[in-house]
Parts: C-alpha cells; sequence; structure tokens
C-alpha cells in the first residue's frame, strides 16, 4: 500500500499514514476519513457500547491506567500527529435521547483546552460538522465545513469554535471520541 507523508505541523518526524486515507489541511485544520486503524474505531465503539452511557470521560497521569482502546488512541494521535493528550471522551449521540447536545450549537471547547490542538473523531454514523478560524488581521472568520462520516478526524486549535448536527444516519446513533490535552496539571 502507497503511503504519504503529511505537511507540517501534523508531522514534523515524517511519520505515514495509507495512501487510501482522504485527507486535507487547511488554515492550520487537518480534517481526514480513513486515518485511524479500524480496529481501533470498532474497539472505541464497542467500549462505548459496553459502557452503557451517553458519555464517558478520561484524565490520566498513568495512561497504562486507561482501557485499552483509549489508551491504543492516545498512542497513535501522539506518534502519527504529535498530538499530546491527557484528557478523552468517549460520546454516544442517539437522535432518541432526550438530551440535546450542546455540541449541536457552535461552540468552544472548555478553556483548559484552548492551548493545545485538539482531535474531533467521528466513529461511525453520519453528521455535518463545521470549524471556524479567524484571520487575525482582517478579524474576518472562515467556516470549514465537512462531513462527519464513520472513521472521521479533524485535528484543530482547542479554542476553535465548531459545531456537529445531530446523527443523520438512518438508525439514528452516532459515537464520537475527543482527545485533548488540558492546560492544568494533571495531578
Amino acid at each position: 500500500m502507497a503511503e504519504r507523508i503529511l505537511p507540517y505541523p501534523y508531522t514534523q518526524a515524517g511519520l505515514l499514514l495509507p495512501e487510501s486515507a482522504d485527507i486535507r489541511v487547511e488554515d492550520g485544520i487537518f480534517i481526514g476519513h480513513g486515518v485511524m486503524p479500524t480496529l481501533l474505531v470498532a474497539n472505541l465503539i464497542d467500549l462505548s457500547e459496553d459502557l452503557g452511557v451517553r458519555r464517558q470521560g478520561y484524565a490520566w497521569t498513568d495512561a497504562s491506567q486507561l482501557p485499552s482502546p483509549v489508551r491504543e488512541a492516545a498512542t497513535f494521535f501522539h506518534d502519527v500527529f504529535q498530538l499530546e493528550s491527557d484528557r478523552a471522551e468517549l460520546k454516544r449521540y442517539d437522535n432518541s435521547d432526550p438530551y440535546v447536545s450542546g455540541a449541536y450549537r457552535k461552540h468552544k471547547d472548555p478553556r483548559k483546552y484552548r492551548r493545545h490542538r485538539i482531535a474531533l473523531n467521528g466513529l461511525d454514523g453520519e453528521a455535518d460538522s463545521i470549524i471556524w478560524t479567524r484571520n487575525p488581521w482582517t478579524l474576518r472568520s472562515k467556516a470549514h465545513p465537512f462531513r462527519s462520516s464513520p472513521n472521521t478526524t479533524a485535528i484543530c486549535n482547542g479554542g476553535l469554535p465548531h459545531i456537529v448536527s445531530p446523527p443523520l444516519n438512518p438508525d439514528g446513533v452516532r459515537h464520537f471520541f475527543f482527545l485533548g490535552k488540558t492546560s492544568q496539571p494533571t495531578t
């Protein structure tokens, strides 16, 4: 299988991704389809289903204490994208759930994530997503829309506003994995 090197800053060490990965990098935002190993995506979905909750967060000082799929995902993003992390969340979006997610409105992630890059990962299902950047000289914002289909990854600055639609796939269920680093100590 042919491989290609991603542009800086996503692989400062010149690490490779499969040629089959559909990627674009624009204004410091990486958006890729088929980036994560399929077995890892399946294991994260299984973990989310096994937990049986809408949202499960993980914080760590010792990655060996994490469930294997979360630890493997953190390692993957560190090795491929040099993405440092100390927090992760597994989420299950379900159209039949009476809870309305705050992700369905334009928002920024909590302030503690804004000094680092974050990874937003659609594991399965379909949703429309937008991440906004702002030109520091003109102060004009620019929308970067994309379809979050199974195994879609977006990596961006944690301070950028973004939005995602409720699940658009027929069964109305979508699994999502967040990975980020706080600016606070983890002790």
